[in-house]
C-alpha cells in the first residue's frame, strides 16, 4: 500500500509465535512517547482512535484498548460495518457496542471511551468525510493530534482511504500518527487470534477455544447472542 508521505507511521516489530502481551505494551508505548515528548502535545485536545469491526471482539481488541486507556484521557472506537449483517458481520452494531460497553463500563462512565458506529461506504472520499464529521461532532475541541491504531498496514482499507484523502481534511497530516499493533503470529492452540477464527469456533460449538479467544467478562454475552445469528453464520 502506498501511504501519504506526510503522515507519521509507527510500524510494528512483533514477530513472536506465542501469546505474549508485552509486545503490545511496547508498540503502544512507542507511539505514546513520541506524542508525550512533543512540546505541542495537549492531553485534552488529543484523540486516540480505532476503526475496527470487532465482529465479535476478542482478546487482542480488548487488550489493545485496555493498554491505551491506561495512558490516555480520550479514546473513540468506531465499530465499522454498522450497516452490514452477513457471514463476516453476524453481530449488529448494537450487539457489538453492548459487548464493549459491558467490558469497559467504568471507562464509559468517566467518558474516557466513546463507542460510535461507522457504516460501510464504498466511496473512499465520502467515507473519510463522514468519519471526520463524526469526530468533529463528538469532539468539537479537537485540534492537535489524532493517533490511530491499526492491526495491519498492508490490508487495512480504512487506512488506505484516510491516507489517500487526508490532504483534503482541515487537519495537518503531520498531526496524524498511524500506529500498527500487529497480531501476526499471535496464536492460541495454533489458531490465529482473529474474529474469523472466533466466528468459526462459534459455528462449531468449540467452547474451549471461544473461552480462550474472548475475555471471560463478555464470552457469555457473545455465546448467549450466538443463537440469534446462527442462520447468518451458516450462510456465507
Amino acid at each position: 500500500m502506498n501511504l501519504n508521505p506526510e503522515i507519521q507511521i509507527i510500524r510494528s516489530s512483533h514477530s513472536s509465535s506465542k501469546l505474549n502481551w508485552d509486545w503490545i505494551t511496547s508498540e503502544i508505548s512507542t507511539s505514546l512517547s513520541e506524542i508525550l515528548e512533543d512540546d505541542d502535545w495537549n492531553r485534552k485536545s488529543s484523540l486516540w482512535m480505532m476503526i475496527w469491526r470487532m465482529n465479535p471482539p476478542h482478546i487482542w481488541h480488548i487488550n489493545v484498548i485496555k493498554r491505551i486507556l491506561e495512558e490516555t484521557d480520550r479514546v473513540i472506537l468506531f465499530l465499522w460495518s454498522a450497516n452490514v449483517q452477513d457471514y463476516r458481520n453476524p453481530f449488529s452494531y448494537e450487539e457489538r457496542k453492548y459487548f464493549i460497553e459491558h467490558y469497559f463500563s467504568e471507562e464509559l462512565k468517566e467518558s474516557k471511551l466513546i463507542v460510535e458506529w461507522l457504516d460501510d461506504v464504498w466511496n473512499f472520499e465520502k467515507w473519510v468525510w463522514i468519519l471526520w464529521n463524526k469526530i468533529q461532532s463528538t469532539f468539537p475541541d479537537f485540534e492537535w493530534y489524532l493517533n490511530i491504531y491499526w492491526w495491519d498496514f498492508q490490508e487495512d482499507m480504512a487506512l488506505q482511504a484516510i491516507s489517500e484523502y487526508v490532504n483534503k481534511l482541515p487537519v495537518e497530516p503531520s498531526k496524524m500518527i498511524f500506529t500498527e499493533v500487529s497480531r501476526d503470529s499471535l496464536l492460541i492452540d495454533w489458531e490465529e487470534v482473529s474474529a474469523t477464527n472466533l466466528r468459526k469456533a462459534l459455528l462449531e460449538d468449540n467452547y474451549e477455544l471461544i473461552y480462550k479467544l474472548v475475555p471471560k467478562k463478555i464470552s457469555e454475552l457473545i455465546i448467549g447472542n450466538y443463537s440469534k445469528v446462527l442462520d447468518i453464520l451458516k450462510s456465507p
